[in-house]
């Protein structure tokens, strides 16, 4: 059972690895296509940020889709669709309507990933394990950044937009091949898409947090839940257990402190990765394929390392220094947000590639560092309706790609373009601000006790 867990774990970190090959891997073929085509960053924003409209439709839907049939067939029919829809992407930049359209579309499909994949892992894993391996599937998000940024700069240089797209959709097919046939064949996935021992995980599950005080939120929850629970071993959890007690999930403060830390760590995060091919090429005046095979890398793989060592540092203060749940998860989340502010606005300031660098890794080490806090939350106060929560907190997460990647676009342009670094001070400390703002709410109302069931 333990061996069938870490390889369900490792497929999920190789699909959330993957399509984040794709999304960075199309912001550095855009970056490219649209210099080329002479558009403006207004322009060249609104393009980047129409994958988000897409992505944030089929947040809560997908996570629905997940609990009702199962993250196995949910994640094969989303790469199976996006990665095609990155095969088909036009390779002129001009061509903005067409690709704004695919690029919706390919936000659709892959919207449904991460809350498919939370879906299966709040069954595989027990309390006191969630922090660090949650964390590293979710790392797979910046080894698969650093991945892109190591290789794809170079295809757009040489092959121009259209190699970069169809390198990405070759990835996703691979990956969809290696799931058909490991994970939804040999891992011995039911239609629900879970194994038959993920019962005996469940229950290792809720032993483990039986100890826990549960709130009152446990009526509102227990009547959706409740009847479902002797059926066990399906994700599910059988009987009536598909009914979601939305009303409870969206209205609840540390619900709500989770989708707040979520798009406010996104907003960020996303102007950071679609934006940082200009920062580079415009404000400091070096392409990204310039930077040497180290500095490509270096911002995604520090933030690769951060996000496991968030979740470690986090189980670490609640097995070794006796900390609570709750308070484990906002010490984490309270540093990593504080020093990333820190570094956010440290980015514009730089005069030279190396001290934008320095900021850039910095800014995405110490968001990395926080996802050992919020990210992990929602196991621990819904671990029934982790899919579901994630579907709700990714939204707002998304919600935060739409605006923060479209509104930068306009900052920059208000301020004469890329290459005045006033533009770039309005828009990053702006992301500083709201990394505080969200740390300090979930600091004040986060839970590390199960309030539904």
């Amino acid at each position: 059972m333990v061996r069938t867990k870490l390889l369900v774990v490792f497929l999920c970190f190789l699909a959330v690895l993957t399509f984040y090959i794709e999304r960075v891997g199309f912001s550095i073929a855009y970056t490219h296509a649209a210099s080329l085509a002479g558009l403006s960053q207004t322009t060249k924003g609104h393009v980047l940020s129409a994958f988000y409209y897409g992505y944030a439709t089929s947040q809560i839907p997908g996570s629905w889709l997940a609990k009702k049939h199962g993250g196995g067939r949910v994640l094969a029919c989303a790469f199976a669709t996006w990665a095609t829809i990155s095969v088909l992407l036009p390779r002129d930049g001009s061509a903005v309507a067409v690709t704004c359209l695919l690029r919706l579309l390919s936000g659709v499909a892959q919207g449904v990933i991460i809350p498919s994949v939370h879906t299966v892992l709040a069954l595989w894993l027990a309390p006191h394990e969630r922090g660090t391996l949650t964390s590293l599937t979710t790392a797979g998000m910046y080894l698969g950044s650093a991945l892109a940024y190591a290789t794809l700069p170079t295809f757009a240089k040489h092959g121009g937009a259209g190699s970069v797209n169809r390198a990405c959709g070759f990835a996703g097919l691979v990956w969809l091949a290696l799931w058909v046939k490991v994970g939804l064949m040999s891992v011995g996935v039911d239609r629900r898409g879970t194994s038959g021992s993920a019962a005996d995980v469940e229950k290792a599950a809720e032993g483990d947090s039986g100890g826990e005080h549960k709130s009152h939120l446990n009526g509102a929850g227990g009547g959706a839940g409740g009847g479902g629970e002797g059926g066990g071993g399906s994700e599910t959890g059988g009987g009536n257990s598909s009914v979601v007690p939305w009303r409870a999930l969206v209205t609840a403060p540390p619900v709500m402190a989770i989708a707040l830390n979520n798009f406010t760590f996104h907003y960020s995060f996303y102007v950071v990765m679609n934006w940082l091919p200009t920062y580079f090429e415009q404000l400091l005046g070096i392409r990204l394929a310039d930077l040497g095979a180290v500095g490509k890398v270096l911002p995604y793989l520090s933030m690769f390392v951060a996000t496991i060592l968030g979740g470690v540092l986090g189980d670490k203060c609640i097995t070794r220094l006796g900390m609570s749940v709750a308070s484990s998860r906002k010490l984490v989340n309270s540093v990593g947000f504080a020093l990333g502010a820190a570094a956010l606005v440290g980015m514009p300031m730089a005069d030279a590639p190396d001290s934008g660098l320095m900021f850039a890794t910095l800014t995405l080490f110490f968001h990395g560092i926080a996802r050992g806090g919020f990210s992990v939350n929602h196991m621990d106060v819904a671990p029934r309706y982790a899919g579901v929560v994630m579907g709700i907190s990714n939204t707002c997460g998304t919600i935060a790609g739409i605006v923060g990647v479209s509104v930068t676009g306009m900052v920059l342009d208000a301020f004469g373009g890329g290459e005045h670094r006033s533009g770039w001070v309005a828009a990053l400390v702006l992301c500083a601000a709201l990394d505080v703002g969200g740390a300090l709410v979930f600091a004040g109302v986060a839970r590390g006790d199960r309030l539904f069931d």
